[in-house]
């Protein structure tokens, strides 16, 4: 069976562990200040909108990834989606809605944006966004690509590798791949 085949028919089953990935990386980054995760209803979409293909090899070879891993990660990005999974996290997390983050961002004034969002969302300092998830066909890697936006000159982009080691998935490395400074 192709790995496409599989993906599709793993995920038609309900047996991709989004979820537990998705959880495992939020838990991984929160800091002691943290009260509470907003993350972008819509996930980040296609790789055109992250880079160069030669610039993506790299992050293949940076992180240690199997490749069919890679090619995966592009395929179920082609489309952004309504990011669905449920979390298990230390603190609460809430999905910001695509028209509310509109609203919010889409003004002139970036500083004004962010001190809106966070009166918004109970003193929130930041917003996620999460592509969807790459795996290998056994579904023991993963790749992941994270935005963490924080206004104009703090949010950074990054993939994410991940490894399933004894029934955990452990955050295995990441790369950078934008900052706003």
């Amino acid at each position: 069976m192709k790995l496409a085949a599989m993906v599709f028919s793993a995920t038609a089953q309900g047996i991709l562990p989004d979820s537990e990935i998705y959880s495992s990386i939020i838990n991984h980054g929160l800091d002691s200040y943290t009260e509470i995760v907003v993350i972008a209803e819509k996930t980040s979409g296609s790789i055109v909108e992250l880079g160069a293909d030669d610039e993506l090899e790299k992050i293949i070879e940076v992180l240690d990834i199997e490749k069919e891993t890679y090619i995966n990660w592009g395929k179920r990005n082609r489309e952004k989606v309504i990011f669905n999974s449920v979390l298990k996290l230390t603190i609460p997390y809430v999905l910001l809605p695509e028209k509310t983050r509109e609203l919010i961002f889409d003004q002139l004034d970036v500083k004004t944006a962010w001190l809106e969002f966070s009166d918004t969302y109970n003193g929130a300092r930041n917003l996620l966004r999460f592509s969807q998830i790459g795996y290998n066909h056994k579904i023991t890697n993963a790749l992941v690509y994270v935005e963490h936006l924080c206004g104009v000159e703090c949010s950074s982009g990054r993939f994410i590798a991940l490894k399933l080691i004894d029934n955990r998935w452990v955050v295995k490395g990441s790369n950078l791949i934008w900052v706003a400074y």
